[in-house]
């Protein structure tokens, strides 16, 4: 491992490897991304990876369109050999009492 680096990550899980993402993206090139276990080995890799775009705040909801907005164009950024699929399939909400319907 090199032990020099313009950036060092703590956390492989999905926000360590959006912000090396990211950083790649603003030219910045030698980055070393540190994880304890492996790749998305803690909450990231057992998430559901929903992305819900109904929030009790419009900027939320802005927030999560433009969520929706990168991940639907994510494979075409990346190397085509890792193609990521991402599916909207919605969400259904239950109530439990007649008041909150």
């Amino acid at each position: 491992m090199t032990e020099r680096a313009d950036c060092v990550i703590i956390g492989g899980g999905i926000i360590g490897a959006s912000i090396a993402y990211h950083l790649t993206r603003l030219d910045c090139s030698n980055i070393i991304l540190l994880e304890k276990d492996y790749l998305a080995s803690k909450a990231t890799g057992v998430c559901p990876g929903g992305i819900r775009q109904q929030w009790s705040t419009e900027t939320a909801c802005l927030y999560a369109r433009e969520s929706v907005r990168f991940f639907e164009n994510l494979s075409e950024e990346l190397e085509p050999e890792f193609p990521l699929p991402f599916l909207q399939t919605g969400y259904l909400f239950l109530a439990h009492q007649e008041s909150t319907l």
